[in-house]
């Protein structure tokens, strides 16, 4: 009887433990999707690996977003991408070429980019979030079904770091869940100062 008396006391004492862990992570991982959301602007390095049933390709990028100016994306220093008023402005940096492409004509760039994401969040209805930890780190990790008719890209899962909030990685599945594109984010400043020139059609 007593031995049951003692154990009581413990399970009580593990149990608080375990929620009081669970409302840690929770209360880190709304702080950190709170922290993206509220992004006004950034820039960053990122490497996108697009995966076919030949091959892996892999870009380069930097990338600068402004909430009100639109994003830039520049790619292997060949083509520079703004999106900007609906539009996709092309700027062929080898040939010189510049074009206007409609928005929905790229993707893979276009949801690379942290500001779609978060538009994403607002507007998804399928949204679902939960806490990993992944080799000692705790992530938050974000699914968002992507809207369109392309099966090769379904779902995205993004890996937002609870140490600084800042993101680290997205993943773009098919129907079938496997991967198709993987984002890796690198030397992200967030809230940076932008030149407004960067947004620029020309």
């Amino acid at each position: 009887m007593r031995k049951r008396l003692l154990i009581l006391p413990v399970i009580f004492f593990v149990f608080s433990l375990v929620l009081i862990s669970c409302k840690y992570a929770e209360d880190k991982s709304r702080k950190s999707l709170e922290f993206i959301k509220s992004l006004k602007s950034y820039s960053c390095d990122c490497t996108i690996a697009l995966e076919n049933d030949r091959q892996i390709l892999e870009y380069n990028c930097k990338q600068y977003y402004n909430r009100k100016l639109g994003g830039r994306i520049e790619i292997d220093e060949n083509r520079i991408l703004t999106y900007k008023n609906d539009k996709i402005y092309v700027r062929d940096l080898k040939s010189g070429i510049k074009y206007t492409l409609d928005k929905d004509f790229d993707t893979i760039f276009k949801i690379s980019m942290i500001g779609e994401c978060v538009h994403l969040m607002y507007t998804n209805e399928e949204i679902k979030t939960f806490v990993k930890d992944i080799d000692g780190i705790e992530y938050t990790i974000v699914e968002l079904s992507i809207p369109g008719m392309n099966r090769n890209l379904s779902k995205g899962k993004l890996y937002i770091n609870n140490r600084d909030n800042l993101p680290e990685k997205l993943e773009i599945l098919d129907f079938k869940s496997r991967e198709k594109v993987r984002v890796t984010y690198k030397n992200f400043n967030a809230n940076a100062e932008l030149n407004d020139k960067l947004f620029n059609e020309d």
